[in-house]
């Protein structure tokens, strides 16, 4: 059994403002002045790696089997957007 500090219910909120690479690009469009949801999700990645980063021993490492998202709203790239992550085990 892996000796781990991690809780459920366990949060982080954090503010970030979107730069000009998290924009939508592809090989048939870009959408350069909008969030994309590639981007977001990489966001929300980052910020529950360092969530976790220090809950677990150095030697393991975490790994996601789901994620609930809702984008509702576009997110002009500049603005601001705020994560609340929160661990359910």
């Amino acid at each position: 059994m892996v000796n781990h500090r991690i809780k459920e219910g366990l949060s982080r909120t954090v503010t970030l403002k979107t730069r000009p690479s998290h924009a939508y690009v592809s090989n048939s469009s870009t959408i350069a002045f909008l969030l994309s949801t590639p981007a977001l999700i990489a966001m929300i990645i980052d910020i529950s790696c360092q969530l976790l980063h220090d809950l677990i021993p150095a030697e393991y490492t975490t790994v996601g089997y789901g994620i609930q998202l809702t984008h509702e709203n576009p997110t002009v790239i500049g603005e601001k957007i705020t994560f609340l992550i929160l661990l359910n085990c």
